[in-house]
């Protein structure tokens, strides 16, 4: 499985932990997508609580990683 596939997996069905982890190692993976991996740190760092408007931009993060990683 690649780690695009476990990133969509986790933001699917996973524990906040489990995505945190899978995002953490798409991240890692420099043979990922780039822009899965940079949407991904957002997710993690720049729209993480208590930013302004944080669950719309994690929701908007999602959904550019699910893109990039089809």
């Amino acid at each position: 499985m690649s780690t695009c596939d476990a990133a969509r997996e986790a933001l699917l069905t996973g524990s906040p932990t489990q995505i945190e982890a899978a995002l953490r190692a798409l991240m890692a993976d420099k043979t990922a997508d780039g822009t899965a991996r940079e949407y991904a740190d957002y997710y993690l760092h720049r729209d993480a609580p208590p930013a302004y408007g944080s669950k719309d931009l994690r929701s908007m993060d999602i959904s550019l990683i699910r893109t990039a990683c089809s």
